[in-house]
């Protein structure tokens, strides 16, 4: 019995089309690990840093990551008791307010703490390094914006839903700790 030429070329054409899929996969793949380290490297090699300030930066942003992980260790247990009060068939919201009032305050207090830094990291920086600096970590890159067709015009915010008219009440700041 004979099998008609469609058959015969069916594992060829599957296999192309698997090819295919691995290597989109793979690319993109490539282009999320390229994104995710951009902006240290661009900052280190596109601004002309001494190498005493290329070891400022680094040591900035090994604090800055230290302060992000110390913050998902005081938060968690907020987030636990969260999601245990919301398993409840009636969930308690003055609980529900209060941990994730906590961890909002906890969070408020580490991007304190990243500002403080960035700016004596900055500080130290010559008044050209510093437009450049910060020019490249507030530069959006515009391939993934215009992927995701996102407008960055407005500082990366989320954009408002047609209908949405959810103003959130301002929020209290909590006052600065005294300096040690």
């Amino acid at each position: 019995m004979r099998l008609p030429s469609w058959r015969k070329a069916l594992p060829w054409v599957l296999l192309v089309i698997s090819l295919a899929g691995n290597g989109f996969f793979f690319t993109g793949q490539w282009f999320a690990e390229r994104k995710r380290m951009a902006p240290e490297i661009r900052l280190l090699e596109q601004v002309n840093m001494t190498d005493s300030q290329r070891q400022a930066a680094k040591e900035a942003r090994k604090e800055v990551i230290n302060l992000l992980k110390q913050m998902n260790d005081r938060n968690r247990p907020h987030f636990d008791r969260f999601w245990i009060e919301m398993a409840k068939p009636q969930p308690d919201r003055e609980v529900l307010d209060r941990e994730l009032w906590a961890a909002t305050l906890g969070r408020f207090e580490v991007q304190r703490q990243i500002s403080d830094e960035t700016m004596d990291f900055l500080g130290a920086l010559g008044p050209d390094q510093r437009a450049a600096a910060v020019s490249l970590v507030r530069g959006r890159d515009g391939f993934l914006p215009g992927l995701l067709m996102w407008d960055w015009s407005g500082g990366g915010r989320i954009p408002r839903m047609p209908g949405d008219r959810r103003d959130p009440p301002p929020l209290p700041i909590p006052p600065r700790p005294p300096a040690p």
